[in-house]
């Protein structure tokens, strides 16, 4: 199942779903916005994207591991803290959530700065290998 929504060819919509998990609001605004190209049930499935699944038999959602590079042009210490672990705080169950910001780095964590040929991207293969063999998502 596609959870993405086709656009009519020429509709000139596009939809950027970088924080879709995230930001309630923005994803609720931008489903409503595009009602008008969207058919009702792709609506109501795409503002049903930020939460977590209710019912029987329904898994709860899997822990999450952040990571953010210090000069991210897109994520800010602040956001994760005030908007987007609140959000996960607030499930039912809440997962398991972690943040871990780099001293270095920017959005693209294999990008080459001064003495670091390949980013920040040893490191944080590191914290995600060392999460996996540490059992942090089981």
């Amino acid at each position: 199942n596609d959870p993405r929504i086709s656009w009519p060819i020429g509709s000139g919509q596009r939809f950027l779903g970088c924080y879709d998990l995230r930001h309630d609001r923005l994803l609720s605004f931008a489903a409503k916005s595009t009602a008008r190209v969207a058919d009702a049930a792709d609506v109501a499935r795409v503002v049903g994207y930020a939460r977590e699944l209710s019912g029987p038999n329904v898994k709860p959602v899997p822990p999450f591991l952040f990571e953010i590079s210090k000069d991210s042009r897109d994520h800010s210490r602040e956001v994760y803290e005030e908007v987007i672990m609140p959000g996960f705080r607030k499930m039912n169950p809440a997962p398991k959530i972690t943040l871990t910001r780099f001293g270095a780095g920017v959005h693209s964590f294999w990008k080459a700065e001064k003495e670091l040929p390949v980013g920040i991207a040893p490191s944080v293969l590191r914290t995600w290998n060392d999460a996996v063999v540490g059992g942090y998502f089981v």
